[in-house]
């Protein structure tokens, strides 16, 4: 009997909807399923330990043909899976931690799926082949899921990597660096900047997330400093009003029209480190999940963002994500230290779906 979170039971969730519907329809920016927009299933791949099996659809049933010859083919009725994936929906619906659906033990049996995460090496989470309307043909298909069911998915993990290193124009004494870091990391940086002290960016921590940000954009950087010292000084939690803080403030120095570059800039990099930057791996500027993300609704319902509708994409990033702050201490950040004359402190950057 397989057992598992939210997260890994709403991957098993998406699979059997997507073999149960045959389809898999567009979303709005504001996630409203645009029903006059939709992909055509032919079939869908999954990985297993030792091989992948090909999931096809036809007008009845699912056949799963398995890359090994030696495991025999299986057929299974499209409405068995639309059964099964009720009946997840609803189990998560009442869950928490670890938990199983004893109910559909026998169709995730007969289907091969030996755990319920389906292995991957990238930020692609589901494959499948679909009719592709804009070029006229069936084409393969990667997607990133992203489940609304549970507490809000991540964009960006907080790590090591994702900290930022800030000088202090400040200059303080032990006695000072020692009560202001009793106070917490966000009351800290509020209380400096109610003093007049100013934060300047030092340097990405992470040599090689500095070098990834700089593929988007050779400010990002600095921009994305300006949206931390905005954030921990409790002027935003939410990305768009964050961004609303930084254009007023032009860190980049844009003048007129800054509005328009300040929002082009986040949603560049927000829709980068969804479809495949991450900190710490040397990004090519390649899409790892090249078709795009699947959303599951707290109601069960898929929509997905393609490539096609990138500008819905980039705005539903925009206006669903917000910054949190991570634990101080596991990812050691959020005190004053001192380097010779000079006081610094690191910020963690950590990006989260509302």
């Amino acid at each position: 009997m397989l057992s598992g979170n939210i997260g890994e039971w709403s991957e098993v969730y998406t699979f059997f909807k997507l073999l149960a519907d045959g389809r898999l329809h567009a979303a709005n920016a504001d996630l409203t399923l645009d029903p006059n927009s939709y992909y055509p299933i032919v079939k869908l791949m999954r990985k297993q330990k030792d091989f992948s099996f090909d999931y096809e659809l036809d007008e009845i049933n699912i056949r799963i043909s398995p890359e090994h010859k030696d495991t025999t083919e299986v057929v299974i009725s499209r409405s068995n899976f639309g059964t099964a994936a009720s009946e997840i929906l609803s189990t998560i619906a009442g869950s928490t931690g670890n938990f199983s659906v004893p109910s559909v033990n026998q169709i995730i049996a007969d289907a091969h799926i030996a755990s319920l995460k389906e292995p991957h090496s990238d930020k692609g989470d589901i494959s499948l082949v679909a009719h592709d309307a804009t070029i006229g043909r069936a084409t393969k298909m990667t997607f990133s899921i992203k489940s609304q069911l549970g507490s809000p998915s991540s964009l960006l993990n907080a790590s090591g990597a994702t900290n930022f290193r800030f000088v202090l124009s400040d200059a303080l004494s032990d006695d000072d660096i020692a009560s202001l870091n009793d106070l917490g990391v966000k009351k800290l940086v509020k209380t400096l900047i109610q003093r007049g002290c100013e934060f300047s960016l030092q340097e990405v921590n992470s040599v090689q997330f500095a070098t990834n940000l700089k593929m988007i954009d050779s400010e990002m950087p600095k921009l994305i400093a300006a949206l931390l010292i905005s954030y921990y000084s409790g002027l935003g939690t939410s990305i768009i009003d964050l961004v609303k803080v930084i254009t007023n403030a032009d860190p980049l120095s844009i003048g007129a029209g800054a509005d328009k570059v300040y929002v082009h800039k986040i949603k560049t990099f927000l829709a980068d480190v969804a479809l495949g930057m991450t900190p710490s791996i040397p990004w090519s500027g390649d899409y790892d999940a090249t078709a795009g993300y699947i959303i599951v609704k707290p109601n069960g319902e898929l929509v997905c963002f393609h490539a096609y509708n990138r500008e819905a994409f980039r705005d539903y990033l925009l206006n669903s994500t917000r910054m949190e702050t991570a634990s101080t201490t596991r990812h050691k950040f959020g005190f004053l230290f001192r380097i010779g004359d000079q006081v610094f402190i690191d910020l963690n950057l950590q990006v989260r779906f509302i």
